[in-house]
């Protein structure tokens, strides 16, 4: 789309080919550094299913002025959801699954998972960006690219990534992060007061790898140290026991009106998926079920 006047509704379509012939971007257009761009305004981008994609899966650039993006499976890219040029917003970017990222074949060291930055005649819009899931292995690098991040908010996401949360440097007008998990190697500009980590001091968690998709009550994780456990009815010091505690996602975030008012238990869980309520649906029978004729046989 280019320079669109706005009003898209894009949802439930599978974008997928061989990964050796990939997409440039799945869905986008242009002119990104505008007050127009792709899709513009008063847009909605969700249910599809995006994979093989060598630079952004979903680019979102322009004016971005009411544009929401949620429920989308992404998949194969390098960076996940473009919005280097937000002019105007608000932009909306909640409930979607990001999965593997990466550069090239040869090169799984991947991208952000929200590119971010542009001209700063054209990046005064703000990005919420809520209850989205990124898991690792294989997963993007960073949680959001190129520097400084201007007028952003995130709550209630699970960022497992290897690299950073968001640049070391603070951008104008400012932004907020808080209530996230986040694995990775630093935060950042981003102090999170209510951020959910899994890097635990001694004595408590150590690092866990067992967090899914779809939220489980429980996690496994190791537990350092000699710990006092029943072993066949007799106590035992046990040195470094693996264990089962709950799970830190599961009604960890805060209530935002309108985005999580249907959540089940003390609270809403981090991530695209609250546990208790149906999973998400993503492609062609999403909203129901629609068989090619060539798939009947």
């Amino acid at each position: 789309m280019i320079d669109s006047s706005g009003g898209n509704i894009i949802r439930y379509n599978e974008i997928r080919s061989t990964e050796d012939h990939g997409y440039n971007d799945g869905i986008g257009g242009g002119s990104n550094f505008s007050a127009a761009g792709s899709p513009n305004r008063d847009s909605d981008i969700y249910g599809n299913i995006i994979q093989n994609v060598w630079d952004d899966a979903i680019e979102s650039e322009g004016a971005n002025m009411n544009v929401r993006i949620w429920g989308n499976y992404i998949d194969l890219t390098y960076q996940f959801i473009a919005t280097a040029a937000t002019a105007k917003g608000p932009l909306y970017i909640f409930r979607n699954v990001w999965h593997r990222s990466w550069r090239t074949h040869r090169d799984s060291i991947g991208g952000g998972m929200i590119k971010v930055g542009g001209r700063d005649a054209f990046r005064g819009g703000r990005r919420f960006v809520f209850h989205n899931t990124a898991l690792q292995p294989g997963g993007a690098f960073d949680v959001i690219s190129n520097g400084a991040v201007p007028n952003c908010v995130t709550r209630n996401n699970v960022f497992d990534c290897r690299g950073n949360l968001v640049s070391s440097r603070s951008a104008k007008p400012s932004s907020d992060f808080d209530y996230d998990f986040f694995s990775g190697n630093s935060r950042g500009a981003a102090r999170e007061k209510h951020g959910v980590s899994m890097h635990w001091n001694q004595g408590g968690f150590a690092k866990s790898y067992y967090l899914e998709f779809y939220p489980s009550a429980t996690v496994t994780r190791m537990q350092w140290g000699k710990v006092p456990m029943s072993v066949a009815g007799r106590r035992r010091n046990v040195t470094d026991p693996v264990v089962t505690t709950p799970n830190p996602i599961i009604d960890a975030g805060v209530v935002i009106p309108g985005f999580n008012d249907d959540f089940a238990g003390k609270g809403p869980d981090l991530g695209a998926f609250e546990l208790g309520r149906p999973p998400l649906k993503f492609g062609r029978r999403a909203g129901q079920t629609v068989w090619a004729p060539w798939e009947l046989h």
